[in-house]
């Protein structure tokens, strides 16, 4: 795969027969939109936040609020301040099982930045 399925856009790095060691892009630069290998894991981090809501038992409210910040994490849309107050909020709100968990789905769909704030709010780091 070399183009973007959506727009057609080069993937950056992509180069036939040369081992390239940048990192694999997550998203299309030319349009904003996931690369299938993204995709999975974004589908991933959505069924896991909807289980973990259940094992927990959390109120509509905080599974949504779940549900909207796991998204926007998968889309690099959430900055380190969203982030330190979602963990902050979700711990005090689930308890530290739930947010050990929920960070730990998380951690691994964000980007290093947030990844490190989600360790420190919500896993005790």
């Amino acid at each position: 795969m070399s183009k973007c399925k959506q727009c057609e856009s080069d993937i950056p790095g992509d180069f036939p027969g040369v081992l390239v060691s940048a990192a694999t892009p997550s998203h299309c630069p030319g349009c904003g939109t996931p690369y299938p290998w993204r995709e999975e894991a974004i589908a991933r981090a959505e069924k896991t936040a909807r289980m973990q809501a259940e094992i927990h038992a959390l109120d509509q409210a905080t599974r949504d609020e779940l549900l909207a910040f796991t998204e926007r994490v998968a889309v690099d849309g959430a900055t380190s301040e969203e982030a330190a107050t979602f963990g902050q909020w979700f711990l005090k709100k689930a308890g530290p099982e739930a947010a050990g968990s929920v960070g730990g789905m998380l951690k691994e769909i964000a980007s290093s930045v947030i990844a490190a704030v989600i360790q420190k709010t919500m896993m005790g780091s």
